[in-house]
């Protein structure tokens, strides 16, 4: 090459001028660095707080699952304490909206709610009572808590009678029929019927009369919580049968939310509860019937007590197909029917639970008696020395746990606890796990705890299944109870 040559570089982009060079990019300020750190904090602050938002509701909710059950008691403090006193001129006339409520007659009849922790009066009612009968006869109502469509206890049904508050009469009289609001105590439906006898079934007001002489055709009669007949059925007349000389069972309406059973005059009719007739009954004068959990019937024998008092004794027995003949029925105290069919009895080898559609025997369990807390698909049960939870469709034991002591033959619960009284105090297990928590020093026997003595004998008392309280029995017999938690 020449001196006056250079080497040169081909620019091959056809033009297009070069990119300039990227410049570096700028940092962060750091006033935005803090608020995206604060903002990421919040949001994760924010979901650990939703988070255990829904964990407390999910525990809160599991807790109160059996809060609303009716019979499940106020819880007992760890020192229990005398709440309220229940009146003693008062006849328990049930639970309705979470409340206990009680009938008097006290020139009017006088129906009132109390707060179960207090014994506020949350609302009082008057009912007008119809004229005596005769100058001997006193005016009376009898109330009973009515279901809704949705199973909970929200209203009262009471019968107004001049001479009694009986439920079983000899023939039929017309009486008033009021219903309820169990939040307020308004006065939601009434209405005149003839009647012989009433009960409840779920949300229906039963009643049923005879008409005939020789025989007797039955009439039921189902009204809804509002007034509104929802049907009315006449049985094929049947021949009665005459009462023992030493006593037999009466009449009565017996019923569930599916089942309306009629005894009467040793027969008996099962109807659905739409007023269609399932099944038919007949024995004889000294024989009533009833019904136990699942629809199942109950034969029950009434027998004469060989002492010349006229007594009887009952022997109840399920009637049942495949069913032995010497099962008793178990009618817990407490019973939220989530056992569906299953079909508890009492046989020589303890607790037996058969399938209600086909009296198949599903298990047995050794208990020392029958169980009275039915709870979320499980019967807590004692045996000798301990206590179990036993699941109702397999009757595998879900826990058991020992009983210091010698346990009274019942068990009780506020839903989250299962309460075992003893000879010295009321023992405590978790429901869900058996875990044992302090016993309540609410002895059997002899004196009780400083806050609830008195003059109060120690003697636990569920008052009435349907209720919910505890309650200690009064010294002097004036018919005061003590309601303690």
């Amino acid at each position: 090459m020449g001196a006056n040559l250079q080497t040169v570089e081909l620019d091959e982009d056809d033009g297009v001028p070069a990119e300039p060079p990227t410049r570096p990019s700028r940092r962060p300020q750091p006033r935005r660095q803090t608020w995206a750190l604060v903002a990421g904090v919040a949001v994760l602050v924010g979901g650990l707080g939703i988070a255990q938002h829904v964990v407390d509701a999910r525990r809160a909710a599991h807790a109160a699952r059996f809060d609303r059950v009716p019979g499940v008691v106020l819880p007992l403090q760890a020192e229990p304490a005398r709440l309220w006193d229940w009146p003693p001129a008062a006849t328990v006339a049930g639970e309705a909206a979470g409340r206990v409520v009680t009938a008097r007659v006290d020139g009017d009849g006088v129906v009132e709610a109390h707060a179960r922790a207090t014994g506020r009066t949350v609302w009082t009612t008057r009912l007008t009572l119809p004229e005596p009968s005769d100058a001997d006869a006193e005016p009376g109502l009898a109330c009973r808590p009515l279901g809704t469509a949705h199973g909970r206890v929200g209203r009262l049904v009471c019968v107004l009678s001049p001479d009694s508050p009986a439920t079983v009469l000899d023939r039929p009289e017309e009486r008033e029929i009021v219903v309820l609001d169990g939040d307020h105590g308004h006065v939601v439906a009434d209405w005149t019927t003839q009647l012989q006898v009433w009960g409840v079934a779920g949300d229906l007001v039963v009643t049923a009369s005879a008409a005939g002489d020789a025989t007797h055709a039955w009439t039921v009669t189902a009204n809804r919580g509002d007034g509104a007949q929802a049907w009315t059925r006449t049985l094929d007349a049947w021949h009665p049968y005459p009462l023992p000389a030493d006593g037999g069972p009466g009449d009565g309406v017996d019923g569930d939310a599916g089942h309306v059973l009629l005894s009467a005059e040793g027969h008996a009719a099962l109807l659905d509860a739409r007023g269609a007739v399932l099944r038919t009954l007949e024995a004889d004068g000294a024989t009533g019937w009833s019904l136990t959990r699942a629809g199942a019937l109950v034969r029950q024998a009434y027998v004469p007590v060989p002492d010349g008092t006229g007594a009887v004794t009952v022997d109840a027995t399920i009637d049942a197909p495949h069913v032995p003949a010497t099962t008793t029925p178990v009618w817990p105290t407490v019973d939220d029917g989530s056992a569906g069919g299953v079909l508890l009895g009492m046989a020589q080898d303890g607790l037996t639970a058969y399938d209600a559609a086909s009296g198949r025997r599903l298990w047995s369990d050794d208990t020392s008696g029958p169980p009275d807390v039915v709870l979320g698909g499980r019967a807590y049960v004692l045996r000798d020395g301990s206590v179990a939870a036993l699941d109702l469709a397999s009757g595998r034991e879900a826990w058991h746990a020992d009983v210091p002591g010698e346990a009274a033959g019942v068990v009780f619960t506020d839903g989250r606890v299962l309460y075992v009284p003893t000879s010295d105090a009321v023992e405590a297990y978790a429901l869900d796990d058996g875990t044992r928590a302090a016993p309540r020093p609410l002895g059997l026997l002899g004196p009780v705890a400083e806050g609830v003595a008195g003059d109060y004998a120690g003697t636990v008392d569920l008052l009435a299944p349907q209720v919910g309280v505890v309650t200690l029995a009064p010294r002097d017999g004036d018919g005061t109870f003590a309601v303690v938690g």
